[in-house]
């Protein structure tokens, strides 16, 4: 992700796809929100800040569907001795 972002921001002869990816990254709004807290832009700033907000959740949502898919345990696993006793 930070290549993508490096390489279309520090070139004018980017190709358009490219351009296209760089400005769906959160390095976009956080760009914005750099810009705009240097020219004194508060409208843009609480636009950037809102999409990194939506790209944090996001994140932070992606990262506890993904420990919660590996928490799983069968009884079976956590207890070999007590998973006949339950079945029965």
């Amino acid at each position: 992700m930070g290549g993508v972002a490096l390489a279309a921001g520090l070139s004018s002869t980017a190709p358009a796809p490219l351009l296209a990816i760089a400005q769906v990254l959160p390095t976009a709004p956080a760009l914005a929100l750099l810009r705009s807290a240097a020219t004194g832009d508060s409208g843009g700033a609480w636009s950037a800040a809102g999409l990194l907000l939506i790209w944090a959740l996001g994140a932070v949502a992606l990262t506890f569907a993904a420990v919660a898919s590996r928490r799983t345990v069968r009884l079976r696993d956590a207890a070999p001795g007590h998973a006949a006793a339950v079945a029965r």
